[in-house]
């Protein structure tokens, strides 16, 4: 007689949405500090040019500051959180560098998800080595 398998039952974890942020995944962002490109800035200087250019791009797409930049220069993403009352709708997608840099030659293409915060959690406990927060953005108008 052949006793039966019994195959375990696997619980994904569940977060709370804390409701009052949304949260966007950029992938290949074009403007991402690279340690790769033989430039000699000094780290600091460039996180603040990196939080400023995306900072004004989400800003003039959405009419709204971003309220944290998260990244690691090891992944090919950044998480971008946004306030609750932006329209994330309108911004989701591809977006050609070619069309919001004039005469640009350049063919990268940057796309937009919405972050799963429910299976995910908050971006800093996948982003956690290095942050840039909305106290460096201040300076984005």
């Amino acid at each position: 007689m052949k006793s039966k398998v019994k195959t375990p039952k696997l619980k994904i974890k569940e977060y709370k949405d804390p409701g009052y942020t949304k949260y966007v995944v950029v992938t290949d962002p074009w403007s991402k500090p690279s340690t790769s490109d033989g430039r000699r800035e000094d780290p600091e200087m460039a996180k603040g040019r990196f939080a400023n250019t995306i900072g004004g791009w989400f800003e003039r797409m959405t009419g709204k500051r971003v309220e944290a930049i998260y990244f690691q220069n090891t992944r090919e993403f950044i998480i971008v959180e946004l306030d609750n009352s932006v329209n994330v709708d309108l911004i989701l997608g591809a977006h050609h560098t070619r069309d919001f840099f004039k005469n640009s030659t350049r063919e990268d293409i940057s796309e937009i998800y919405l972050y799963d915060y429910l299976h995910q959690g908050c971006p800093n406990t996948i982003l956690s080595t290095l942050s840039i927060l909305s106290t460096v953005l201040s300076g984005v108008r």
